[in-house]
């Protein structure tokens, strides 16, 4: 026979459970997007715009005379800058104090390799100094 207090404590269970269920749903939602994110960056960001590669191998080739077609990429991550001179302001160079979304970018001519900094449009490019440059040998 079913009472009040019967009645009751099934109701409370019932409502328990659907919590958990719910909460747990949540939980696994929640982790497969951090998967994505977090674990497979390939995914969740490609690679750089052709126009951020062409400037940062135009420049290298430039200052170095290496033609552009020997000139590769070995790694391209995406990165926040702290200011507009992407982290790398020259002694008493003023720049704009916000964060700038943009791109690492390693080149190499397979016996050097380059260290860039980009924005994300590759208008605003900056390789690191002589200390990146470093044998592969």
């Amino acid at each position: 026979m079913i009472s009040r207090n019967n009645f009751s404590q099934n109701w409370q269970g019932q409502i328990g459970t659907t919590r958990i269920v719910q909460g747990a749903t949540a939980i696994l939602i929640l982790g497969s997007l951090l998967f994505l994110l977090l674990v497979q960056p390939s995914l969740a960001s490609p690679g750089p715009p052709n126009s951020v590669i062409a400037a940062v191998r135009q420049d290298l080739s430039r200052k170095t005379k290496i033609s552009v077609n020997r000139l590769q990429i070995q790694a391209a991550q995406r990165q926040t800058w702290p200011d507009g001179c992407l982290g790398l302001a020259k002694p008493g160079e003023l720049c704009t104090q916000a964060l700038v979304p943009g791109w690492r970018i390693v080149l190499t001519d397979n016996q050097k390799t380059w260290v860039y900094r980009t924005d994300s449009s590759g208008a605003n490019l900056r390789r690191l100094g002589e200390e990146s440059v470093v044998s592969s040998q």
